[in-house]
Parts: structure tokens; sequence; C-alpha cells
């Protein structure tokens, strides 16, 4: 019988502290980048900002994660994966704290844009080093169980957010993740780096050139990234503006908005999130590696029709259920930038997907900003809901061309093909 130490090529010790230190700065990346929003409507009434300039503010993160996503996923590859790490959760503790300090958009948007640049890579880096501790056939599990981190995140991030805001107002909001997140930055220092079977000498001869031509020239990958980034421009737009929805449309306030929002949110990760990676491994063993993309297809016309039931007959569990079905897919998408290329290549073959997911999703919350101003904030986000419908097209095209990817990747590894 198969035991824990089996599955892995660490140490079991080790394996859960270092686990547990990378979750725990995934739930804050997700803090920082998005539960944070639900402080925004108190914000913008001190600051007196416009629904362009608060759109902008949610945007600008992804705009971060845009510029240094690739340089920091190659720098990982080519030097030390737990380093690049710790420089980067530096950098988006750092950014909350001025965030909270800010009394200008400029100083605003420059500590969102830091965090950004330090949340850009994390994702991929931390994928990486996760699928080095554990064997192929238990990636899609532990990736499932370690995005459960995203939407707990959110969930604490939200009802944290709004406790904080309510008794001490926003500013204590920005700086309490910003100084957790310093506090597991130091932790992160004891983790385990990536453990890889090539010799150093070969892991370390990884060139840009050979990245970009296994992950920029990747068509499954491409068409899986332009997939979740168009659907990630709805529901990035969705957690900025549901708080500023259920404020300005239906009368709630903060607190209000944190403890439906939170529970919303826990749910996501502890359940769906978390299930969906066991999902994805059992679908993908009874058919084929393809589901991994095909799954997205009715996932986001599902999100498009829950999410405009929700807004337009103020239905608030169709909100809930647009941001449970979203979260189904991304756990395969994750698997599948970790098969499609050599294993050289999976930080920048994610932080491709990266680069795609939130270069796109940047439009997102700006768009419904600048609708808003224009057309008003009910209007604004029913339109939203068109984007994902254009990401279940592209997740089924993807869904087409996967296996040619796959198998290219398996030569690569060991010049033999995987079925």
């Amino acid at each position: 019988m198969m035991t824990l130490r089996d599955k892995l090529s660490i140490s079991p010790a080790r394996f859960f502290y270092g686990f547990i230190v990378l979750y725990f700065l995934f739930m804050l990346d997700f803090a920082a980048r998005l539960g944070i929003t639900s402080a925004f409507p108190s914000m913008k009434s001190e600051l007196g900002f416009s629904d362009t300039t608060i759109g902008f503010a949610g945007s600008i993160v992804l705009a971060g994660m845009t510029v240094f996503v690739l340089p920091f996923s190659f720098i990982a590859d080519k030097t030390s994966k737990k380093r690049s790490l710790n420089v980067m959760s530096v950098i988006w503790g750092g950014g909350c704290c001025i965030c909270g300090a800010a009394s200008s958009a400029f100083t605003l948007l420059f500590g969102r844009f830091l965090v950004g640049a330090g949340n850009a890579s994390y994702a991929p880096v931390s994928v990486a080093m996760l699928t080095s501790w554990v064997n192929r056939p238990y990636w899609g599990t532990i990736i499932g169980f370690y995005n459960s981190a995203m939407s707990l995140g959110l969930a604490l991030g939200t009802s944290i957010v709004g406790v904080l805001v309510h008794k001490f107002g926003w500013r204590a909001a920005f700086y309490g993740v910003g100084l957790l997140t310093l506090i597991f930055a130091v932790c992160s220092l004891s983790v385990s780096d990536a453990k890889t079977n090539k010799p150093k000498n070969e892991e370390n001869s990884v060139r840009l050139s050979e990245a970009f031509s296994f992950t920029l020239k990747n068509k499954t990958l491409l068409l899986l990234g332009l997939g979740v980034g168009a659907a990630n421009m709805g529901y990035t737009a969705m957690i900025t503006w549901i708080p500023m929805y259920l404020v300005r449309i239906m009368g709630w306030n903060t607190v209000d908005v944190a403890a439906y929002m939170g529970p919303v949110y826990l749910i996501q990760g502890l359940c769906v999130t978390a299930l969906s990676g066991v999902l994805i491994d059992w679908i993908s063993r009874k058919t084929s590696p393809r589901s991994r993309a095909l799954i997205g297809v009715p996932a986001f016309i599902g999100c498009a029709l829950t999410f405009y039931s929700g807004f337009h007959y103020q239905w608030i569990l169709g909100l809930a259920f647009g941001m449970f079905l979203f979260k189904i897919p991304v756990t395969g998408v994750h698997v599948a930038t970790q098969e499609l290329v050599p294993a050289r290549y999976k930080s920048s073959a994610y932080g491709t997907y990266v680069l795609l997911l939130q270069g796109i999703g940047f439009f997102g919350s700006l768009l419904v900003g600048l609708l808003s101003d224009t057309y008003g904030l009910q209007k604004a986000v029913e339109y939203m809901q068109l984007v994902f419908c254009a990401g279940a097209v592209f997740m089924l095209i993807g869904g087409i061309t996967y296996m040619v990817d796959y198998r290219r990747a398996q030569e690569n590894d060991d010049g033999n093909i995987v079925k």
C-alpha cells in the first residue's frame, strides 16, 4: 500500500511546512489583490474618487502582474524559485502598506501596481515548487487543494477587511494585510526549494529563447490563457464591483457585504476549488487530458447566465453561483500549464498563462468603471457577462488542440508518449 512518503520527493515534514507557508502566502496574495476591494466604498467616499478611478485601482494590479509575470517566472526557472518567491512577497506586502498611507490617486495606484508586481509570478513559482515535491499522478489533487487558498483569501480578506473598515477605517485594512504578508515572507525563507531530476548545470542553462519557444508558441497554452483571461475580465470585475453594487444599488453597508460575500468565498475555496482538482483528475483519467480545457465551456456559459440573472433580478444567490462556477475549470488549466511543456519550463509556462490571464483581465474592473460613469452601474455589470461567453469559445478550441501539445511535451521530457 502506497504511503504519503511514496507520493513525495521530499520528507513529509518539509512538505507540510512548505505547503502551509505557501498556502498562507497565496491567501494573502488574494486578500491583497481582491479581498481588499471591500474597503473601496469607504475609500471612495473619503477621498472623493470617481468610478473610473476605482475601476483603475482594481485593474492596475493586473497591469503590474502582466508586466512582471514573465520576467519573474523566467528568473525563477533560471535561478531559485524560493528566492524569487521571497522577493515577490516582500514587494506586494510593501505595496499594501503604501496603499494604506495613500492620500491621492497617484499614491494609491502606485501601491496597487506594486501589489500586482509582487503577485505577478507567485502562483507560477509556488505551483512549480509544489509539483516538484509531489509525484505527477497527484498534481491535480494537490493543486486543487492549494488553489482553495485563493477563495479562502478572498473570504477572510473580505470579511476581516469589512470589520476593520467599520471599526478602524479603510487604511487599517491595507496595513493589516501588508504587515501579515511580510511576516510570512520571513517564514518562506525556510521552505525547501523546488526539486528537479535534471543536473544543476542543465537546469541553469535554460535560455529565454527556449522558454518562449515552448510557451508563447504553444497553441493550446495560448488558447487556454485567452479563454480564462476573457472570463477573468468578468470575474475580477465582479469581485471589484459586487461590493459597490450591494452598497449603492441594494443599500447594504460594508459589514453586510462582508457577512454575505465572506462565506461565499469560503465555500468557493474550501469546497468548489478544492474538489475541482479531484474532479479534474478523475475526469481526465476516465476520458483524456483534454477534459482540462473542455470543462471550461459549460462552466463559463453558466457564469454569464447566473451573474446576469443575479444583477438583473437582484437575485443574490445568482452572484454566489457565478463565483462558484468560475472556479471549476481553473485548476484544470493550472495542471495543463505543467503538462503542456517540458518540466524545465513549468514556471515559464504558468507565467505565460498568467500573462494572458491578468493582461486581459486588467480591462475588466476598469471597463465596468467607464461603463458605469456613462450608463450607470446596473447596465455596466450586466453588459460584462458577454466576456464569459467569449472565454467558453476559446476553451472549446483549446480542447481540440490539447493532445498535440500534450504529447509533444512528453516526448521532449523523456522520449515517451504518455497516452
